[in-house]
């Protein structure tokens, strides 16, 4: 039994192949670990301090692919419209890495325990 995950940008997977579209995932062809852009041009930086209250990104012109991470505290983020709590969303731990690449004007963060900061780093896909 295969599932299919969508790719919403060309890619070249871990094993070399570039792919665009479905992708057909199994035990025979496991999905990798973390597709990457094939090249990518920074487009900026932001450091998000104030998290107590559900807070969204602020987007530079042209950026398709945000990379966040968290620093001092865990987050929570949703991006389905509704805004995340300290208790409900995603958990993303500090330290740890998101490539969000779907709707960027979509996604809200709120710290989980006070003190959390958001580094956020900009880029789009190379023409």
């Amino acid at each position: 039994m295969a599932d299919t995950i969508t790719f919403k940008a060309p890619r070249v997977l871990d094993t070399g192949e570039s792919v665009e579209g479905p992708v057909e995932v199994s035990n025979a062809r496991p999905l990798p670990v973390r597709p990457r852009a094939v090249a990518l041009v920074p487009k900026g930086y932001q450091q998000i301090a104030a998290l107590a209250a559900a807070t969204g990104l602020t987007v530079p012109e042209g950026a398709t692919i945000a990379l966040i991470v968290p620093e001092a505290q865990a987050v929570r983020w949703r991006d389905d419209g509704a805004a995340p709590t300290a208790s409900a969303g995603q958990p993303l731990a500090a330290g740890a890495e998101l490539y969000y690449d779907v709707n960027l004007g979509a996604i809200a963060f709120i710290e989980q325990t006070a003190g959390a900061k958001l580094n956020v780093t900009y880029y789009a896909v190379a023409a």
